[in-house]
């Protein structure tokens, strides 16, 4: 979801707040710098050890609750931020207690405050280099030996300064100007890395703030001469970035106690708003997936009920065989088909289902069934299986297997077909056939036997002819076999008519087709050898086909052989 334009104008605003929060210190840093005899001084020895025993006391109270927190949580970041303030605190103390020596050598006064600066950066850097990294573990966390090592080294880093401020080219302005450039570097580094790795806690945000004004104040420090008021704004500066850290040390230590995890009380509501949010698409969601459930659950108890009425009312005996061959469930139509009772039936071995004589080919089978279960059938009607019903009658079955888990049990379906009714009809059917054949064949002798040749001739509604069926006699009559006259219909009949009787031939087929009357017709053949004789056709039974067609059936005979039957 998009947010809403108000929402990015607010958030908006928010970074140009922040932005002018972190360069505020920079207007006056101008002013001065721009607007002010830097000549005006205002030297004051006291003014200047107060403030800094007071930024001391600042720095110890903040060292102190960050190591508090560093030994609760032994986050990494929170080890390098204590080592930070701790080495501020330990270098930053040499810069006020050598303030009288000021008139005396002023870059033994001068060179410690840029010193504890550009150590605290380095540590700041650090901190957010190793943020995220392992949690120490609290053994290490309490040593003391570890923060011992690091007091000596801010005391050797003291030693240094202190040689350096004695030393011959102490004058060099890279001296001061580069602790000052450095800290700028490692500041303006570690601001790079909070933007670019997107850090969003609040501490980032004081973070952030602390080291633009850390580096205003370094900058303020490298315009500034000595005293002047610049000097004391750069000094006020540096003081209020430290003090912007330590208040986001110490709201951390208030609230989680880590620094990885402080929120707040803005980012607390916005993240409570998303969560909310997030909450509620999950609830939409949980209530469409309920919906869901509830109609798979009630399609699930339909198909229940569907299965079992089609389990009670099926026409084939069902029994469900576990492990073992021992019978868990039974339909109706299988009690009946053994005369058993359901009740009876259930418990029983499905083997006393069977022939005494085919029992133990039968646990065989069933074994390996169990061993690999997979859909397919048992018998057909042409070799059926056969049962055993309770009163030692026997029936002929076609049985299916098929596999499923019933009630937590794998189990084997059987399916059972009796097939005592399709083999009688079976028989039935095949003398039926077998009748029709005899039939069939004393049809064919009576053709046979019959004077002329046998024919049926149709007319299709369109006009044309087709010559169907025409016995065997054909050969002896046209001169043509009957599969030709079949194949080639009305044509090689046609062909065979004396060409001047052919058309009272077409005459009396289309005025007995007006009719659908008998016709008969004497006419004369053309045949290839025995010449031109005279024959006639008779055809009686006209009938109308569904398509329109008539069709007749009769016979052609040569008038000749009639006279010679006849004498």
């Amino acid at each position: 979801m998009s947010e809403l334009p108000s929402l990015i104008l607010a958030r908006l605003f928010r970074h140009f707040l922040e932005a002018l929060c972190g360069l505020l210190p920079l207007a006056p840093v101008l002013y001065l710098y721009f607007f002010q005899d830097p000549e005006l001084r205002l030297v004051n020895h006291s003014l200047h050890e107060v403030a800094i025993f007071v930024a001391l006391l600042e720095g110890l109270l903040i060292s102190y609750i960050s190591w508090s927190c560093y030994v609760r949580s032994g986050e990494v970041l929170v080890k390098w931020m204590t080592l930070g303030f701790i080495g501020f605190t330990v270098v930053y103390s040499l810069h006020g207690l050598f303030t009288p020596l000021a008139d005396h050598n002023l870059w033994l006064f001068l060179l410690y405050g840029p010193a504890s600066r550009l150590l605290l950066s380095f540590c700041l850097l650090m901190a957010l280099l190793k943020s995220g990294g392992e949690v120490v573990p609290l053994e290490d966390r309490e040593n003391p030996r570890y923060w011992m090592v690091w007091f000596a080294i801010c005391l050797g880093i003291n030693i240094f300064v202190a040689l350096l401020a004695y030393s011959d080219f102490v004058n060099q302005p890279w001296v001061r100007l580069g602790q000052e450039l450095g800290s700028i570097a490692l500041c303006l580094t570690t601001l790079t890395l909070i933007v670019w790795r997107r850090f969003r806690s609040p501490l980032m945000l004081n973070y952030s703030v602390a080291l633009v004004w850390f580096s205003i104040s370094a900058i303020a420090f490298m315009l500034a001469q000595p005293w002047n008021h610049l000097w004391w704004l750069a000094h006020g500066i540096f003081a209020g970035g430290f003090s912007i850290l330590g208040y986001g040390s110490l709201r951390s230590y208030l609230t989680t106690q880590s620094f990885d995890r402080v929120f707040d009380e803005n980012e607390l509501y916005e993240d409570m708003a998303e969560t909310n949010g997030r909450l509620t698409q999950i609830m939409e969601r949980l209530s469409h997936t309920n919906q869901q459930l509830a109609l798979q659950v009630q399609a699930s108890e339909i198909a229940r009920q569907q299965f079992a009425s089609l389990f009670s009312a099926s026409p084939d005996g069902i029994i469900v065989v576990e492990e073992g061959g021992r019978i868990v469930s039974v339909n109706p139509r299988a009690a009946d088909m053994f005369a058993y009772s359901e009740e009876k039936l259930v418990g029983l071995s499905v083997e006393h289902l069977i022939p005494p004589a085919l029992r133990e080919a039968h646990i065989q089978k069933r074994k390996l069934y169990e061993y690999s279960p997979v859909t397919r059938p048992m018998g057909s009607v042409d070799a059926p299986i056969q049962c055993l019903r309770s009163d030692g009658t026997i029936f002929p079955a076609c049985i299916r297997l098929s596999s499923l888990v019933f009630e937590g049990r794998q189990c084997a379906v059987t399916f059972i077909r009796d097939l005592t009714q399709e083999l009688a009809a079976e028989a039935k059917h095949r003398e039926e056939d077998r009748q029709e054949i005899e039939r069939g064949h004393f049809l064919e002798r009576v053709v046979d036997l019959a004077p002329g040749m046998v024919f049926q001739f149709r007319r299709h509604a369109d006009g044309s002819y087709e010559i169907p069926f025409a016995s065997h006699k054909s050969l002896q009559i046209l001169e043509l076999s009957d599969e030709e006259l079949m194949r080639e219909g009305s044509r090689l009949l046609f062909s065979r008519v004396y060409p001047a009787d052919l058309p009272p031939l077409i005459t009396v087929i289309e005025q007995a087709a007006v009719n659908a009357n008998a016709w008969r017709i004497s006419w004369r053949v053309a045949l290839p050898e025995r010449g031109v004789l005279p024959y006639s056709i008779q055809m009686e039974s006209p009938q109308l086909q569904a398509d329109g067609a008539l069709l007749w059936t009769g016979f052609i005979r040569c008038m000749q052989e009639r006279k010679t039957d006849t004498k």
